[in-house]
């Protein structure tokens, strides 16, 4: 074992710089037996100190150290198994303990050494850890680019996979699962018409009213056309995703006005697409003032149309009022 004189370290012996100051042990070090180990026998001759400015023999000055400069010792090459969590020392290439500070070797700091990572488990499967030696190591920046070309090609054949897919019979499963990823992240936003209409209103109550983003307007039916239903109208600018629309039944959301006059109890609502096809789906209305949403996820919506199946309560010149009509359709 050896003490160092410069701050008290105990260092193991064959170690040539302090592990805690970094001093040169065969300087500022002295070694002393360890108490575990079995005694030796002392040495037959020890050095005699030299006082200062005394005449030194030659046999003598070649012993005595040189004190100009550290010894530079020559990089090596690291050991094969070395443990993780090890510091390389940049200097020589020695491997130490986590806790050393200075290289037990040359005395190189240890402050920006490598630490022996853990290395991924493909590597661990087929070998050891892998070591540098100082100046061999790769840049950071190479497995980064290699990552990218790997991350770029993956999305390249997933998208020519995608395309063969699409252009197959699952095409329309394909474009299902999608757009219900979308929705699910994405909010919807309104689908505002361009153009509404309807097949009988009150005067002072036309259908516009049901679209114009107020809750104290409403559209109502008259009472006296028996034999025409109640219907709205609604037509977009361009093909939509519908994804939903919302309904305020009634004259108002307050609920005495709500009830004083009639409302929808069920209603259908057919959407035609651009090439002509129809969709028509019925929804009960819970009779209660208020917003009610309604899911309808359909593509390539270009109008719809609201009908008025069957209404409640009774009023003396109202058929069935509506409050606030509104679409939603995916974000683009």
């Amino acid at each position: 074992m050896i003490i160092c004189k410069s701050c008290g370290e105990h260092n193991e012996d064959g170690t040539a710089f302090c592990v805690r100051c970094g001093v040169f042990l065969e300087w500022e070090g002295e070694r002393v037996p360890d108490p575990s180990a079995p005694a030796e026998a002392p040495e037959e001759e020890q050095p005699v100190p030299v006082a200062a400015g005394a005449a030194v023999a030659p046999d003598v000055a070649a012993r005595q150290p040189e004190q100009t400069k550290k010894k530079r010792l020559a990089p090596r090459k690291p050991p094969s198994n070395v443990p993780t969590g090890s510091l390389i020392c940049g200097s020589c290439a020695m491997p130490n303990e986590s806790s050393r500070r200075f290289c037990a070797r040359c005395g190189n700091s240890l402050a920006e050494a490598r630490v022996v990572r853990k290395t991924a488990w493909w590597r661990r499967l087929f070998g050891r850890e892998r070591i540098y030696e100082p100046g061999t190591r790769k840049r950071v920046g190479t497995a980064r680019r290699r990552t990218r070309t790997f991350v770029r090609l993956g999305v390249v054949l997933a998208l020519l996979g995608g395309a063969g897919i699409l252009a197959g019979p699952q095409r329309g499963l394909v474009v299902r699962g999608y757009h219900s990823v979308v929705d699910l992240f994405a909010k919807p936003e309104p689908a505002r018409p361009v153009a509404t209409g309807t097949t009988g209103a009150v005067k002072s109550h036309p259908a516009a009213l049901a679209f114009d983003g107020a809750q104290n307007t409403y559209w109502a039916f008259p009472a006296n056309k028996p034999k025409i239903s109640p219907v709205l109208r609604a037509t977009f600018p361009g093909p939509v995703r519908l994804v939903g629309f919302a309904l305020f039944p009634g004259v108002s959301i307050e609920t005495s006005k709500f009830l004083a006059a009639t409302r929808p109890e069920q209603i259908e609502l057919a959407a035609t697409k651009s090439d002509g096809q129809v969709v028509v789906k019925r929804f009960p209305v819970e009779d209660k003032p208020g917003e009610q949403k309604f899911e309808f996820k359909e593509s390539d919506i270009t109008k719809v149309q609201l009908a008025v199946i069957s209404s409640r309560g009774e009023h003396k010149t109202l058929a069935t009022a509506i409050t606030e009509l509104e679409f939603f359709k995916a974000r683009s």
